[in-house]
């Protein structure tokens, strides 16, 4: 069982991740290693955009 403070932390840490940041054109961008595919389908369609080279 996953006690209350561990939830408690654990939403700290997930709420932390969104940066709000719009997206920009830059010269290089690094997608790290996941089990959430999304984050290559968000690096390949900033490439598709032509956001990153």
């Amino acid at each position: 069982m996953i006690s209350t403070q561990a939830w408690a932390d654990a939403r700290r840490l997930w709420d932390f991740h969104p940066m709000h940041h719009e997206p920009r054109p830059c010269s290089v961008a690094v997608g790290l290693g996941s089990h959430d595919l999304s984050v290559a389908d968000t690096a390949v369609d900033f490439y598709r955009r032509g956001m990153v080279p």
